[in-house]
């Protein structure tokens, strides 16, 4: 390193490949070997001694042997493995800085300090969470999808199947060598033949039926219907055990021979509305198909019914993905080449898009959120509606898409039929909101302590549903005031836990006394008793002052 590059550190906002400490005595090695760890873990980087966290340059006077601490670093016990680190000194502005180099960690290994997997969060060091670490080790899973199948060979691929991925692929690039190439030369261009042989990924899409069912017989793909999703018998059943690229048509037109449509009026006009989208489904099977375990001997099963589709996959979730995750984790195939072919020929936009489309579908439609609430460790499933649930719903999320000034998210989707749900209970609680609300597509409603987010309002007049508004909206001060003297004419004698039930207990206890307190200033009510008895039959009430019929 030279003394241009060091300037360039020290002058470059801290980062996670940076970490500057002014320490200007003595600074401690155990210090030096955690912020290793952390670094390391982070992908290396960069400890910088005799710079402040404002990127002064103050100049430290430890580790005046750099040799001795390269040594101590690299033969330290509690440190998981020997890291090798680099050691420069400059001298800047007449003060001696020192540059401490730390690579990278292995792939699929974190790094730890006696027992600790260690990453910067602040101004302090963290021990990192069980995802991030189980991230790291998956780093080491080989993508099964790309290992060689011994005994395949390229007269085991279905050549119909070739066609359609040049049809395919060429549609998708625009490449006119496409077109002009050899079969051969198209499953070697997609990566699915090599040197060694034929990829499990190139039976699995381009197979001959005769060839999936010797070697990999579970790489099929089970569709059935039922008329209600609790009947045990079904009454439609394919079996598709051939090349991927062949039967994805031929699942469609089973799937929408039975998709009872929607009709929802819209004024003068009829808008019909699938109960599965192609577009929904294909997403669902290709997601399925990419990221299940072919070690497992389980079917891919696709469920139809009047109610919902049910995607099963076997393998459960990896990389730290959750149910609750799945929309803001990064994307990690389980067979990356299926993954990477599929995006080749054009089958999916781009990878970890698929299930943001899901959701996006679902909710547009009326239809509810997917869930993957029933997934198990050794499953996936994926349940999608095919029930419109909210007409309403529709028409506001057209409206806010013509006239709104945003772009909306998955995850403002999903913000969006959280509040229709009522499943938020206050506009602080989800971050994305602030930019719902700040572009009127949402606003806040008080609800005891909290604010509680609600449709807007100019939503649920085109809607013409004013009176779900108001209902939704509640009561502002002085129809507050109003109902607690309404509830003092039918019931003069009122205790505060009485005037709170009135109010639907939808107010602080603080701003109900401060309520009162001002229907008494206004000479409209008035307390009976002792306020110092909260409890028993002793205890002060409250009652509807008397009018004065002397004056």
């Amino acid at each position: 390193m030279n003394e241009i590059t060091a300037r360039e550190l020290i002058s470059n906002i801290e980062d996670e490949h940076t970490e500057r400490k002014a320490a200007r005595g003595q600074y401690d090695i155990k210090n030096v070997c955690r912020y290793t760890v952390a670094l390391s873990n982070e992908g290396g980087g960069h400890l910088i001694l005799g710079v402040d966290d404002a990127g002064n340059i103050v100049g430290s006077q430890s580790f005046q042997d750099i040799q001795r601490l390269k040594i101590d670093v690299l033969s330290q016990p509690k440190m998981s493995r020997r890291i090798r680190v680099e050691v420069d000194v400059f001298q800047l502005d007449m003060k001696r800085i020192v540059i401490i180099s730390i690579p990278g960690r292995n792939r699929g290994q974190a790094d730890s300090y006696d027992g600790a997997y260690l990453m910067r969060s602040g101004e302090s060091l963290t021990g990192m969470n069980n995802d991030m670490i189980r991230d790291i080790l998956a780093e080491n899973v080989s993508d099964y999808s790309s290992d060689i199948i011994e005994g395949v060979t390229p007269s085991d691929l279905d050549s119909e199947a070739i066609e359609r991925a040049r049809y395919l692929w060429l549609s998708k690039s625009g490449n006119e060598q496409v077109e002009i190439m050899t079969p051969e030369q198209v499953v070697q261009g997609l990566g699915l033949i090599d040197e060694r042989g034929v990829t499990r990924a190139g039976l699995i899409l381009l197979g001959k039926s005769s060839a999936i069912a010797r070697y990999i017989p579970n790489a099929e793909l089970i569709w059935e219907y039922r008329r209600h999703n609790a009947d045990v018998e079904y009454v439609a059943r394919n079996d598709h055990r051939e090349a991927v690229v062949l039967y994805l048509d031929k699942l469609w037109g089973q799937i929408d021979a039975r998709n009872e449509v929607a009709h929802v009026n819209e004024g003068f006009f009829i808008r019909d509305i699938p109960a599965f989208a192609e577009s929904t489904i294909r997403e669902a099977v290709l997601n399925a198909i990419s990221h299940r375990d072919y070690q497992d001997s389980g079917s891919v099963y696709i469920r139809q019914s009047a109610e919902d589709m049910i995607v099963e996959s076997p393998g459960g979730f990896i990389g730290g993905i959750t149910p609750d995750n799945i929309m803001n984790a990064s994307s990690k195939p389980r067979n990356r080449l299926v993954a990477e072919v599929f995006q080749k020929l054009g089958l999916v936009e781009r990878s970890g898009q698929g299930v943001d489309k899901i959701f996006v579908n679902s909710i547009s439609s009326g239809k509810g959120q997917p869930s993957y609430k029933a997934s198990t460790l050794h499953e996936v499933k994926l349940s999608v509606s095919a029930q419109v649930q909210d007409v309403s719903f529709i028409q506001y999320l057209d409206k806010v898409s013509r006239e709104a000034n945003i772009r909306l998210s998955a995850s403002d989707y999903v913000l969006l039929e959280k509040v229709r749900l009522g499943l938020i209970d206050s506009i602080g609680h989800e971050s994305g909101l602030a930019k719902l609300s700040s572009a009127g597509i949402i606003e806040g409603s008080r609800s005891g302590r909290f604010t509680k987010p609600m449709l807007a309002k100019r939503f649920y007049s085109a809607m013409n549903k004013s009176g779900e508004y108001t209902r939704q909206r509640g009561l502002d001060v002085q129809q507050k005031k109003q109902l607690i003297l309404t509830h003092l004419q039918n019931f003069p004698k009122a205790y505060v836990a009485d005037i709170d039930e009135a109010l639907g207990y939808q107010v602080k206890r603080s701003t109900l006394n401060n309520y009162l307190k001002a229907l008494h200033e206004e000479g409209k009510i008035e307390f009976i008793g002792n306020r110092h008895i909260g409890r028993g039959n002793n205890r002060g009430y409250w009652t509807s002052k008397k009018k004065d019929l002397s004056k």
